[in-house]
């Protein structure tokens, strides 16, 4: 055992994360950055503490702690900060963004994400390779926060560059976040039938690169589209597969947002007393994970079920 021994075993451990977070192995991950997080303690390196406290940021915030990962990113930014390491401070930020997002803050989603595009932007002249998934993946959040506060014209900008970045990339996790959000915005804008091109190559990327983290989201948006066009056989599969799998992988994040719109696939096929289930749910999750703007969603379906029933009694 020495320094260079120990901090080559902190370095596969971070090696470790990526591909165990696009294969939805959340306890691996967290027993992976904990190792990681003492040994560096151990060693005294503030910048590979930093880089534990970034992937924690997205733990938590796929864990349902939007709260807890702002915290753990602003650790991060400020030992980024004080080493001058932007990779460090990009990583936090994205993570952060998607948090804010989680929570409802979509100005602030966007301002992080912009803040975010801006610096890989300034950078992207000296990278031999761009990092596509940051790319990628800040356009996409700062297109969902802005087709969630009705800003269609900048979701769309969002959309269109996070496309483009990820067909560059050939990559197939950067691909299906950006098909699957860039669908998300026409859904926001009413346009079920436009979204449904980019949702199914989503849905299809995810089962042939087999990538179980993110089919869920896929899955559920693509429910929703068919059931906005009254495609319902097909929706309902979809919409249940999205939420059951998401449990299966202890992902909370969004989980209150993939109930809903099961709800509200329920009770468009007239299934009043299970869309009623799903959405009272739903409002209880997202309370519990502090995600305010899922809660109005849950809210809105809450009320439908409610209308419809006194309607019918």
């Amino acid at each position: 055992e020495s320094r260079v021994t120990l901090e080559q075993a902190i370095d596969l451990r971070f090696d470790l994360v990526v591909p165990n977070l696009q294969l939805g192995q959340l306890p691996q991950i967290v027993s992976l950055l904990r190792e990681a997080e003492s040994l560096a303690e151990k060693l005294a390196d503030e910048q590979r503490l930093a880089r534990a406290y970034s992937h924690l940021v997205n733990y938590f915030y796929l864990t349902g702690e939007p709260s807890k990962a702002i915290q753990y990113g602003e650790r991060c930014q400020a030992i980024g900060h004080a080493l001058g390491d932007s990779g460090l401070q990009e990583l936090a930020r994205r993570y952060m963004g998607h948090s804010y997002h989680a929570q409802g803050q979509y100005r602030q989603a966007e301002s992080v994400l912009r803040e975010n595009l801006k610096v890989l932007g300034a950078a992207r002249a000296s990278w031999a390779e761009p990092d596509r998934l940051s790319d990628v993946a800040s356009s996409a959040w700062a297109a969902f926060a802005m087709a969630d506060v009705g800003d269609f014209a900048a979701a769309q900008e969002f959309a269109d560059k996070a496309l483009q970045s990820a067909e560059e990339s050939r990559h197939a996790y950067t691909k299906a976040i950006a098909s699957t959000l860039a669908g998300l915005v026409w859904l926001r804008r009413g346009f079920p039938g436009r979204a449904m091109p980019h949702l199914q190559r989503s849905v299809q990327g995810c089962k042939d690169a087999h990538l179980p983290l993110w089919q869920p989201v896929a899955s559920s948006l693509l429910g929703l589209a068919l059931v906005m066009l009254d495609a319902l056989d097909e929706a309902l599969p979809l919409l249940e597969e999205a939420v059951v799998r998401t449990g299966e992988l202890g992902v909370k994040a969004y989980l209150a947002l993939w109930k809903t719109h099961l709800a509200e696939g329920l009770l468009a096929a007239g299934q009043n007393a299970r869309a009623k289930v799903h959405a009272e749910e739903a409002l209880e999750l997202a309370i519990a994970h502090q995600e305010h703007g899922h809660q109005a969603w849950a809210l809105r379906v809450c009320g439908d079920v409610a209308s419809q029933d006194g309607e019918r009694g």
